[in-house]
């Protein structure tokens, strides 16, 4: 039910970090370079708004600057950094200076129980009792973690609202009164609240006819970038519903550099 993050060309995985457009990569260098590395070609014509997921682009260009090579048959990735927003530029100077490095679960298909539409709308009340929680996030100890909702505690993967645009007093009496229990701390101006908890509210506060203004705590001004009104449109409309995968922490074998050195330039 939820946005599936388009597959990066060259490891087949989401591109839940962001990724640059092949049309802004050498995509012969980039042919031949694959096909040195996995010693087979890729599958398909590389298109121009096919993706390659940021660490895909930056390991090869790392391990390049790292060995000192000035070949520049083999630079396929973009020179030019405007192509990364701010939020990108930090992420690959954190990858770079070793501090993280990308992350991905392996999911398991499961059958939910068929529920009828206002089943589906109703939210169990309390703190780690909630149905819906936020959707795909890549997020690792190695990654940065984005900011946890103030009333779900979940990731904010799929975007929030500052706590500084909602009436912070209607949503700690909502809040008591929902959950049975108070907010556990103060609510701060920067405090983060996840699209779906104040969409839900919102929702359930229209689908049930109220007029009662003391319950509208949610900012009523949507001035939502676009990606954001799609998004709320979609949840609206039936089409989507936030949803969380709890992650069970795995020990990875230890691979040395040498290792990872050797499989890109062997």
């Amino acid at each position: 039910m939820s946005y599936q993050k388009a597959l990066c060309l060259i490891c087949e995985h989401p591109t839940a970090d962001g990724a640059v457009l092949a049309v802004h990569v050498d995509k012969e260098k980039l042919k031949t370079w694959f096909l040195n590395v996995c010693e087979y070609e890729l599958a398909e014509e590389i298109e121009d708004d096919d993706l390659i997921c940021y660490f895909c682009a930056w390991q090869p260009e790392f391990l390049w600057k790292f060995n000192g090579l000035s070949d520049e048959a083999l630079v396929w990735w973009p020179r030019n950094l405007d192509y990364l927003d701010d939020a990108a530029k930090e992420l690959r100077n954190y990858y770079f200076e070793g501090k993280m490095e990308q992350c991905w679960v392996q999911l398991e298909k499961i059958e939910l129980p068929q529920e009828d539409n206002e089943e589906r709308r109703i939210v169990e009340s309390g703190r780690g009792s909630r149905k819906w929680k936020c959707i795909y996030c890549s997020s690792a100890e190695m990654s940065l973690q984005k900011a946890l909702c103030l009333i779900c505690e979940c990731p904010t993967a799929d975007g929030a609202i500052f706590a500084v645009h909602v009436d912070k007093e209607k949503l700690q009496e909502w809040f008591l009164n929902v959950c049975g229990h108070e907010l556990a701390e103060k609510v701060e101006d920067d405090d983060t609240i996840c699209y779906f908890c104040a969409w839900q509210a919102e929702f359930l506060w229209k689908f049930t006819g109220m007029s009662d203004e003391s319950l509208v705590w949610w900012p009523r001004n949507l001035d939502f970038d676009e990606a954001a009104k799609e998004l709320r449109k979609h949840y609206f409309e039936g089409n989507i519903e936030q949803c969380w995968v709890p992650l069970e922490e795995v020990d990875l074998p230890e691979r040395s550099f040498k290792e990872v050195e050797n499989f890109y330039f062997s």
